[in-house]
């Protein structure tokens, strides 16, 4: 599958759903913090995936996360926001859910 919008590792799509894999690994719930979710500065790196490989996984795939944000009245698509406002955004989620 192709995506309109490459993944650029912000770690929003792991910090939002856990993935059936991770689910199944570490006996969690969907919404629960992944604790294969691990961080190199900015970037998320997936702690499973020497295990499994990317395409049963889907990471790097592209950006497919149908979240909207909205500033002053404007709804946007997340997929769609440039780099940095991504990374941002997922850093920002990352705090909430006391991620490390």
């Amino acid at each position: 599958m192709t995506y309109p919008h490459k993944c650029i590792g912000c770690g929003m799509c792991c910090l939002s759903h856990t993935c059936p894999i991770a689910m199944a690994n570490y006996m969690i719930a969907k919404n629960d913090p992944c604790p294969a979710l691990q961080w190199e500065g900015d970037q998320s790196v997936c702690g499973l995936a020497s295990k499994f490989p990317a395409y049963i996984m889907g990471f790097g795939a592209g950006c497919c996360i149908k979240a909207r944000c909205i500033k002053d009245g404007i709804t946007y698509d997340f997929a769609s926001l440039p780099a940095n406002i991504k990374i941002k955004l997922a850093q920002s989620a990352k705090e909430r859910k006391g991620e490390k």
